[in-house]
Parts: structure tokens; C-alpha cells; sequence
């Protein structure tokens, strides 16, 4: 646990030090690391709690269980005002492409219903729906414009009476645009769609309300943003949609056990809880609760700030004569990632030239994608782009 030390730290500044909060990151001695679209790097108050847990569990194996049980109630609580949800609507899944699973699948379809999707979606988001063709479902995927964008109105010109999910990320994985779910979620709820989200490349870079968004069922994996471990998620179902949903993996933790497990006639949890299916993985678990709460000493409300602030400075520095910027730079459009395609090498090529001068990005769809995170720091940005220039 790392709470009491950083709450030392976050209250005498309303946030704990952004050179603090670097220091918690052993990465930042070596590299500048701006892949977190890819994985996030691996913090010390993670690494601490995940070996804490290991070793309470060797000392004291199910002594301990009573207080694993209290880690996760915990941790779900912390979840759920992380994205500004009740805990009665957050369950824990393994990763994005589960928890969206569980809702394409558990919804109830009938043949001539469709989905509408976007063709710059992660394939995580798309292969739950296209599983639906067999069924009768049509998947409508909504191509970007010239600049990669997606406004509402071209998403909300596939969507008719027959539509029963639209189906978006809130940023997209490989340029950056942030969807405006506000918008669509509102339509959707006019048109009684359900507004599935794949939130992963906004969840822990982007202060995220879910209620505000309007949206109905949302899923993300820990370790991009959030910089938690890999091998656990988030997926939030709105409360008044629980009973919609049928279940997909069926075991002992959907459903509410008494004093005998030999009593199989019992009603589901009441909450999403029901959708754990088994045993959650309590140490993924016990080191998401050191990450949110790394997040919350450093200050949730300032973190989306910091992350633009670089972004802007990246998109500043990178030579235009050489690289051609691929996503949006409008006001409520912008995210962590800045995407751009080198006008004389090949993305791979950028990549391999950065990881040379100890500057770690990504390519995807022939893009270059740098994404810092709120513990980089200019001198980090202007590496990237020295090394971007000498390419």
C-alpha cells in the first residue's frame, strides 16, 4: 500500500509534485518512454504492493483471506470513482476484448438488428460484433475523414431504428481522436441504442465521467493509461441496464452463496459482480489499487492538463517538412496520442531510429505514435524531437 506516504505528499499542494511522481517511474533514467498507448511502464508503488501481496500470501496463505476479500471491495470502490460509477455497477474482467464480449454476447439480438462501429477501432472492439453476423446482425463500420476524424454526425448517420449498439472507442488507438460520446451516447439514449465504449486509450490519461458521457456499458484493460498490471480490467454496466444482459461464463461468483456451496438453486449478485464468473486474479487487483491511488495523489484533475500540455509541445517540435500529422488538433478531440506518418521513411524506420537514442514509441498503420504520460516531462518530449529531427 502506498497510500499513507502519498497522501503525506498530496496534501500540503492539493497534488503530489509532478518530479515526485517521476520518481516513481525507473524507466524515466534510461528512456523517454511515450508508449503508453502500447503498455504502460511499471511504477515502484505497483511493483511494491504486487510484491507485498506475494509475500503476505506466502506468510499467511487463506490467514490472509478475509483481508484479500477487503483489497478487492476496496479496489472496486476506487474504481468506480475513477470513472465517476456506483461499485454496484463495476466488475473485473482479465481485459478489454472480455468485458466487451460479455456484453455483445449477453445482449439478446434479433435477426435485421445492427451495430454501428468505426473503422479505426482496435480489433478488440470490432470482433465481438462481427461474431454477431451468424445471428442475423448487421455491423455497420463508419470510415474516418480525411483528417481521421469521426464527428458525431457521420457515427450518427449509420444509426437507425434497427440499431441496437453503437459501438466506439473514446480515443482511437491509432491516431488519437477522441469520439464525442457525450453526443452520441445522448442519441442513442433518444433512440433506446445501447453505447458500448472501448476506453482503454482514454482511462488514466483522460478525467473520465461515464454519466456525463451518456454512456451504457464500457470496458478497459489496466496496463496501457492506467499503468496498472497486466491481466486485469474494468467493466462498468449502468445500473439500470443489469438484467439486460445474460450471462456469458457461468460459475460460482455470479451468483450470491450462503453458509453450503452444495445449494445450487441461488439468485445472481445483485450488481455487476455477477460477471465474474470465477476468481478474480486478487493480485492484478491489489496493484490496480497502488495505481489508482498513485493517480489520486498526484491528482486525477490535473493529470488530462499535464498529458495535453506535452502533447502540444510534441505537435509543436515535430518538423513538418518530414512528418505529416494524422488525427485532430480541435478543442475536445485531442488525446495522449499524437500520431503522424515520416514523409521519407517508413514509420518502422522512425521507431527503430528513436529506440536508438533511448526513445520509445510505436508504429501502427504506418504512423509513428508517440504518447506521454503525466510523469514525463519536457526533456522527454524534446528528445523525441531532436531524435525525430536527425532521422
Amino acid at each position: 500500500m502506498i497510500e499513507s506516504t502519498v497522501n503525506e505528499r498530496a496534501a500540503s499542494a492539493g497534488g503530489a509534485d509532478w518530479a515526485w511522481v517521476r520518481a516513481q517511474f525507473p524507466i524515466t533514467k534510461t528512456h523517454a518512454y511515450l508508449n503508453h498507448c502500447a503498455i504502460g511502464a511499471g511504477s515502484l508503488p505497483v511493483a511494491r504492493a504486487l510484491a507485498a501481496f506475494e509475500e503476505q500470501r506466502q506468510l499467511y496463505g487463506s490467514l490472509a483471506n478475509d483481508e484479500v476479500v477487503r483489497g478487492v471491495a476496496r479496489t472496486r470502490a476506487k474504481a468506480a470513482d475513477f470513472i465517476g460509477a456506483r461499485t454496484e455497477e463495476i466488475a473485473f474482467v482479465k481485459n478489454t476484448p472480455e468485458g466487451l464480449s460479455l456484453v455483445a454476447a449477453g445482449l439478446e439480438w434479433r435477426p435485421g438488428d445492427n451495430v454501428v462501429t468505426a473503422a479505426l477501432e482496435f480489433p478488440a472492439n470490432v470482433h465481438p460484433w462481427l461474431n454477431l453476423r451468424p445471428r442475423g446482425v448487421e455491423v455497420r463500420i463508419v470510415e474516418a475523414d480525411a483528417e481521421g476524424r469521426l464527428p458525431a454526425d457521420r457515427i450518427l448517420a449509420q444509426v437507425d431504428d434497427r440499431t441496437r449498439v453503437v459501438a466506439l472507442s473514446w480515443v482511437e488507438f491509432c491516431n488519437g481522436f477522441r469520439n464525442d460520446l457525450a453526443t452520441i451516447g445522448a442519441e442513442c439514449r433518444r433512440r433506446n441504442a445501447r453505447l458500448v465504449v472501448d476506453a482503454i486509450q482514454g482511462a488514466g490519461a483522460l478525467l473520465l465521467d461515464v454519466r456525463a458521457l451518456n454512456v451504457d456499458y464500457l470496458a478497459f484493460a489496466c496496463h496501457k493509461w492506467m499503468l496498472g498490471p497486466v491481466g486485469i480490467g474494468v467493466l462498468y454496466v449502468r445500473d439500470e441496464l443489469l438484467d439486460e444482459l445474460s450471462l456469458v461464463e457461468v460459475g460460482q461468483s455470479n451468483y450470491q452463496y450462503g453458509e453450503s456451496w452444495l445449494d445450487y438453486e441461488r439468485p445472481l449478485k445483485p450488481t455487476a459482480g455477477r460477471f465474474e464468473c470465477g476468481m478474480v486474479s486478487t493480485l492484478c487487483v491489489h496493484g490496480l489499487e497502488a495505481a489508482i491511488d498513485l493517480f489520486n495523489a498526484a491528482g486525477r484533475a490535473r493529470i488530462e492538463e499535464r498529458i495535453l500540455s506535452l502533447t502540444d509541445r510534441l505537435l509543436a517540435g515535430v518538423p513538418a517538412d518530414r512528418y505529416e500529422h494524422w488525427g485532430s488538433t480541435r478543442p475536445g478531440e485531442r488525446s495522449g496520442i499524437v500520431s503522424f506518418r515520416p514523409r521519407h521513411q517508413t514509420a518502422a524506420e522512425v521507431v527503430a531510429a528513436l529506440e536508438r537514442a533511448n526513445v520509445v514509441g510505436s508504429e501502427r498503420e504506418g504512423a509513428v505514435r508517440l504518447a506521454a504520460h503525466c510523469y514525463n516531462d519536457e526533456t522527454d518530449v524534446d528528445r523525441a524531437i531532436e531524435a525525430l529531427r536527425k532521422v
